[in-house]
């Protein structure tokens, strides 16, 4: 099959916002606003970089694309909300060395790092995970050079839900998810202290079971908070909006519905099988392939099932408006990507995620997220048999979800989750944006409302 080509990109190019700036630029002297007066805060920002070329040219395919982008658009995702949360007019990013610039002067730096924990036993069992310690300790020694006021954001641990159903329905568990026997890699640790040493108002987590795991380290300082992606869109009511649209699909029965799906790795070749079974009762649905993995699974399924794709039912983004744009379009959001997910409340969608590792299941607990656990209990009201597939009902699916939505809960979370991170922001030195100060809580002494949160609003929707 050609779908490595024919994954179609919808893209007008990626060059960085101009808040990341280039070493040079940067390391010259404390940069100096253009567009304001005075300095700026400079900000070390530690984040995997995703764009090999500062601006990739437009229309390429998914072959030529991940070349020179991402090997994982999740990735992109990441950093785009990290970069999301800084106030642009008062601080400038750089990125990240091992050691400091001499002469220069930074201001606070940030560990923009997910999944980054493993527990000892899996990198004894298998050497290809040591790369994760080695990680660790540069990131430990990283912060020690640098001795200035640091936020870690969204770190987790690496585990699987481990019981008889996960392993039934093909999904790759790993050994140590349980609380009580995680124990975290030796050379791990002395990053945890020396970033929770320089963070005054302690660190962001992206979920209670990683905050617990530290805690039983004896790391404290975390704040289960999830992924900051769930700060993107400008909306504070945000949650009424996805409520409706919810209640408004699981009635419809609509053939001509519009399913943007995020795929499982090649371990769950039973719950591939369902997603993509679903393109076939509703052909206006398409893949959004976040990895190499992804070609991998749609030529699998292909072979084994004898059906394929069309061209226009894979897409592939190399920039975060481009792929908002596109899911906006779209009716649902429905797989087993977390950043998939996360991209479907940016463009104010539906979004179902499917929690087959605990890494997922901690971060859509965290923020909220509309999920199904394939561990959990069946759903009395939803048939999801995975020997089944073509029984599987996705409007009983929405309607489950949307009458069990707390609309409320849901915008009340993002607003905590806004202020989480203001306050860790605030005890590095910096403002969070004013887009997050947007989505405070209300009576909060720095929250925004007015003119410039409704032109953030009216931006965002304008493109939909």
């Amino acid at each position: 099959m050609l779908l490595w080509l024919a994954a179609a990109v919808h893209t007008l190019g990626y060059c960085p916002d101009e808040t990341v700036l280039p070493y040079a630029r940067a390391d010259t002297k404390r940069y100096a606003a253009t567009m304001s007066a005075g300095p700026k805060k400079l900000v070390v920002l530690s984040v995997a970089l995703t764009q090999k070329e500062r601006c990739p040219p437009p229309g390429l395919n998914f072959r030529e694309a991940r070349k020179i982008v991402s090997s994982n658009t999740g990735n992109q995702v990441w950093r785009y909300a990290v970069q999301h949360l800084v106030d642009s007019e008062t601080c400038a990013i750089v990125h990240a060395m091992n050691t400091p610039r001499p002469g220069v002067h930074y201001d606070a730096l940030i560990l923009a790092t997910a999944n980054m924990l493993l527990p000892a036993e899996l990198i004894a069992k298998n050497l290809a995970y040591e790369g994760f310690a080695r990680h660790a300790e540069q990131y430990g020694n990283m912060t020690v050079n640098y001795n200035i006021p640091t936020a870690m954001i969204g770190i987790g641990t690496q585990a699987g839900l481990t019981n008889s159903r996960a392993h039934a329905a093909g999904v790759k568990t790993a050994d140590g998810s349980l609380l009580a026997n995680y124990n975290i890699h030796q050379r791990m640790l002395p990053m945890l202290v020396a970033m929770s040493a320089r963070a005054p108002n302690g660190f962001i987590t992206r979920g209670a079971f990683t905050s617990a795991v530290l805690e039983r380290h004896g790391v404290k300082g975390s704040r289960p908070l999830g992924g900051p992606s769930l700060l993107l869109h400008p909306n504070p009511s945000l949650g009424a909006a996805l409520k409706e649209r919810y209640l408004r699909i699981g009635t419809s029965g609509q053939s001509d519905l519009s399913i943007a799906i995020s795929l499982a790795t090649p371990y769950a070749s039973k719950l591939t099988s369902l997603m993509l079974g679903l393109i076939a009762k509703h052909p206006r649905s398409f893949v959004v392939m976040q990895t190499a993995d992804d070609q991998t699974v749609i030529d699998t399924w292909a072979r084994a099932t004898g059906n394929s794709l069309l061209p226009h039912q894979t897409r592939y983004f190399y920039n975060v408006e481009d792929w908002r744009i596109a899911l906006a379009g779209a009716d649902l959001a429905f797989g087993a990507r977390l950043h998939g997910s996360m991209m479907a409340i940016y463009a104010g969608i539906p979004t179902i995620t499917i929690a087959n590792d605990q890494r997922i299941a901690e971060m859509v607990t965290a923020m909220m997220i509309p999920h199904y656990n394939v561990t959990g209990l069946p759903l009395q009201d939803v048939k999801f048999d995975l020997d089944d597939p073509e029984s599987f009902d996705i409007f009983a699916l929405v309607r489950h979800t949307g009458l069990r939505f707390e609309a409320g809960a849901f915008d009340s979370n993002r607003a905590a989750a806004a202020s989480g991170y203001l306050d860790v922001f605030r005890g590095i030195g910096l403002r969070i944006s004013s887009a997050v100060r947007c989505l405070l809580p209300p009576g909060h002494v720095e929250k925004l409302t007015g003119a410039l949160c409704e032109a953030y609003i009216a931006a965002h929707d304008d493109v939909n």
